[in-house]
């Protein structure tokens, strides 16, 4: 087994279990295989076929030998376990089964909420997440006792960055909705873009997730203005629309966004700034990757040495037919 597949096991594992905890209580889980394929893949936000065939059985096989599950169904109204050593596939396939957590499980869970990061889907993704966060882990250890600030973080985030993965993979999603839009409106409801389409899009994502769900909300005063989107612990996220038409350097565009951002950061020190690129995008150069996406801008601040920074994540909408692309 080659070390990408422990990991992804490791997701699987983690995903059966936070899906028990979190949204069951801890109570047993009832239901049949397919069901149980469709809530991981979709917690994992991964659809591949493997998950069914391999993965999902492989991770309740490892539960069970690490006793962190029961796995049993009833029959004739009498329970039956399953055991190590029999067939899992046969017994997951007839009818209903139950998973118990047991004691370990509890232990187990714990220790991987601690700092858990989700496999969004892209090896690339999931590794700039990590980078990012390491950047910012200064000022995220900075009060122990605010451990919801740094998984905050993480989950807005990662969100943004589940965006990018999924407006790459689909392009319904996000560029083509965003460039119906901008055809649909000229002049100045066009330059409404920004309020009227992308910021409601991102909202309804960041509230998508459990951890995050009724802890945003829009339009909130802060620092001598109103923020886009804030977050308990005052972690302010701010959007902008780069417009096919917008004129400029490219780092005078990067900029964009980035002194209200810092300015709505006086209390966080941290800011998330979602940009919505909608410049044509047809040379090699001027196409991108996840990965280089997401940038951390340092901005620092005459009054001391303790700067502010700002998480900048962009989202292509410029892409045309790969074909067409030129060098």
């Amino acid at each position: 087994m080659n070390q990408n597949l422990k990991a992804t096991l490791s997701d699987v594992q983690f995903a059966i279990l936070d899906f028990i905890y979190k949204n069951l209580g801890g109570n047993e889980w009832t239901g049949t295989y397919g069901e149980l394929c469709n809530t991981i893949k979709e917690k994992l936000n991964c659809y591949d076929a493997k998950l069914d065939t391999i993965l999902i059985p492989n991770a309740l096989e490892l539960l069970i030998k690490e006793d962190k599950i029961t796995l049993y169904k009833y029959i004739d109204i009498k329970p039956v376990y399953y055991k190590l050593g029999q067939d899992l596939n046969k017994f997951l396939s007839i009818g209903q089964f139950r998973i118990r957590l047991e004691a370990e499980a509890l232990k187990a869970y714990e220790e991987r909420n601690k700092n858990q990061f989700r496999n969004l889907g892209s090896p690339a993704a999931n590794q700039v997440v990590r980078d990012t966060i390491t950047h910012l882990s200064p000022i995220l250890t900075l009060d122990v006792s605010r451990p919801e600030f740094a998984q905050m973080c993480i989950r807005i985030l990662e969100e943004f960055v589940r965006v990018g993965v999924r407006n790459y993979q689909d392009s319904s999603y996000l560029r083509d909705p965003a460039q119906k839009y901008i055809k649909e409106h000229l002049g100045d409801e066009r330059k409404r873009c920004e309020t009227d389409f992308y910021q409601p899009f991102l909202r309804t994502e960041l509230q998508r997730d459990e951890f995050l769900a009724g802890k945003i909300v829009a339009g909130a005063v802060l620092s001598g203005g109103i923020t886009d989107i804030l977050t308990i612990y005052q972690i302010p996220i701010e959007t902008k629309v780069i417009y096919s038409d917008d004129k400029g350097e490219d780092s005078t565009l990067v900029a964009k966004g980035v002194g209200q951002d810092t300015q709505y950061a006086s209390l966080s020190r941290v800011a998330f700034l979602s940009v919505l690129d909608l410049r044509p995008r047809n040379t090699i150069a001027d196409l991108s990757n996840i990965q280089n996406d997401v940038k951390v801008i340092p901005v620092l601040q005459k009054e001391g040495n303790h700067d502010v920074k700002v998480v900048r994540v962009q989202h292509i909408c410029g892409y045309g037919v790969p074909s067409e692309v030129r060098r």
